[in-house]
This record gives C-alpha cells, sequence and structure tokens, in this order.
C-alpha cells in the first residue's frame, strides 16, 4: 500500500520535472513574439500539451508502481530506430548537391532557390512521411526550408510548386508512380517496414558525405 508520503514525493518530482521541462519550451520559443509565427505557436502548444500529459502519465505509472500493480511499459526499440533512420535520411538528403564555402556546408532549398546552411535546411517531403513505404525514398524528397515543410499542411499552392519541381527534376512518371502508391497504399504498410533496415542503410548511405557532416 503506497503512503501518503510516497504519493507528495512522485506528485512533487512530476511538478519539478513538468517545471524544467516547460521552462525549456519557454526558452526555446522566446523569439516566438517578436517573429508572430502562426506555425511555431502551433508547435509550441504541442510540445507544452505534451509536456503536461508525459508528467501525467509518469506520475500515474510511479503511483501504479507503488501500489505494487503491473504497468505496461513501452517497446522503444522500434521508435528509436526510427528517430535515428529519419535523422540519417534526413541528412542524406540535404547533401546530395551540397557544397563548401569558407568552411560551412550548403545546399539549396529548391522551392525558393535560396541557398542556406545544410543544417538550417530540412527533408521536405511530397506525399507525406506517414506513407512508410515512400517515407525514405529519394524520388520523394527535396530539402527545404523548415517553414515550407511546414507550411505545405496549410498551403495547397506550395504542395503543387513541389510537384512541378519533382517533375523538373525527376520525370512526370516518377511523380505519377509516387501518387499512386499513396493512393492504393496499404494500411498495414507500417509493418512492413523495418526501422533498423532503414537506420543501418542509411546511415552507410551517409558515411560517403562524411566531409559534408553538420
Amino acid at each position: 500500500m503506497i503512503t501518503q508520503k510516497q504519493k507528495d514525493q512522485i506528485e512533487y518530482k512530476a511538478k519539478e520535472t513538468l517545471r524544467i521541462n516547460l521552462s525549456k519550451i519557454t526558452y526555446k520559443y522566446k523569439n516566438l513574439k517578436e517573429t508572430n509565427d502562426y506555425l511555431l505557436e502551433k508547435k509550441q502548444q504541442r510540445e507544452i500539451t505534451r509536456a503536461y500529459n508525459k508528467a501525467e502519465l509518469w506520475k500515474k505509472n510511479q503511483i501504479r508502481k507503488a501500489e505494487g500493480k503491473k504497468v505496461k511499459e513501452k517497446v522503444k526499440t522500434e521508435a528509436r530506430y526510427k528517430t535515428k533512420a529519419d535523422r540519417y535520411f534526413s541528412r542524406v538528403v540535404r547533401s546530395i548537391w551540397a557544397f563548401q564555402e569558407n568552411g560551412e556546408r550548403y545546399n539549396y532549398d529548391y522551392t525558393w532557390k535560396i541557398k542556406m546552411r545544410i543544417k538550417d535546411l530540412t527533408c521536405g517531403h511530397f506525399i507525406t512521411r506517414w506513407v512508410y513505404t515512400l517515407r525514405y525514398d529519394l524520388n520523394n524528397c527535396l530539402p527545404q526550408t523548415k517553414w515550407q515543410n511546414q507550411a505545405e499542411h496549410y498551403n495547397p499552392s506550395l504542395k503543387t510548386q513541389f510537384r512541378n519541381i519533382l517533375i523538373a527534376t525527376r520525370t512526370i512518371e516518377v511523380v505519377k508512380t509516387l501518387e499512386e502508391i499513396h493512393n492504393k497504399r496499404d494500411r498495414n504498410e507500417n509493418k512492413k517496414v523495418i526501422m533498423k533496415d532503414e537506420y543501418e542503410k542509411w546511415k552507410t548511405e551517409y558515411e560517403q558525405y562524411s566531409y559534408m557532416r553538420e
């Protein structure tokens, strides 16, 4: 049986952890009011909500453990590999056709043709990355600014522009194939993509860009 003292200790640790995480989020978005960026504001709100939910879940699990009840632990292995695979794939996409100037590594945002540092670009997906069979397809991706990558979800004209650029840099046949896969996708396709394999593949691929490392 859990004591009130144990409950108080768990409650205190949960609140303290939440306070620290909220402070980090506030610092991360300290210039938000100056930029007046709607997309960043929404992202900040999502991070705040996640911080509250995470703290609450941790508190409930700790209480259940103290009471001797079982707590279902999440298997994080696959999620970890997905995060790593995303990181290395993004680096490969941003490193293709990259170049160096004065010790810095640059590439172009393919939508606006803006020269930017590799670390300031993101990996933009034409077909959403939640279609797992196309998540790591180089024909589906181009370097983009962070703003454009997010804005495409709200601005159809940017998506059309992305499509036209893919047609110009790939072929219309390639783009149509991507769209067909998207339209005919299997709901269980995410189970067919082995994240460990993707991670190892793109980590190895990135080795050839070792001189371009961030």
